[in-house]
């Protein structure tokens, strides 16, 4: 399918939609402002097959505030941020172990017993 035929069925949508009796409550839900949550861009190309306004793009996610959270609860979060996450598992101990795990020394001692 070409990109002019693409664009013939779109302009055809379009015109067809823009015709529709739209609720008050469909059109109120259409142009209304998106949430950071939702598809802003899919959004906006609903409103404009509908023939009505664009919905404006969501404001900024809110930020994190301490006084929104109690102080343990924030300096938990604050911990948590910090502790360094690796793709192979635990972090490394500082002789090159990972914690909890055994030494080779202790394995052939287990196996020898």
């Amino acid at each position: 399918m070409t990109t002019r035929t693409v664009s013939l069925h779109v302009k055809a949508v379009r015109a067809a939609g823009s015709t529709l009796s739209l609720t008050p409550a469909v059109i109120a839900e259409t142009t209304r402002r998106s949430t950071p949550a939702e598809d802003h861009l899919t959004r906006v190309r609903i409103a404009r097959t509908l023939g009505l306004p664009d919905p404006q793009a969501p404001g900024k996610a809110p930020v994190l505030s301490r006084g929104l959270v109690s102080s343990n609860v924030a300096a938990a979060a604050w911990s948590a941020a910090r502790v360094p996450l690796l793709p192979g598992g635990p972090a490394m101990a500082s002789d090159g172990e990972q914690e909890g795990e055994a030494t080779e020394d202790e394995c052939r001692a287990d196996r020898d017993v």
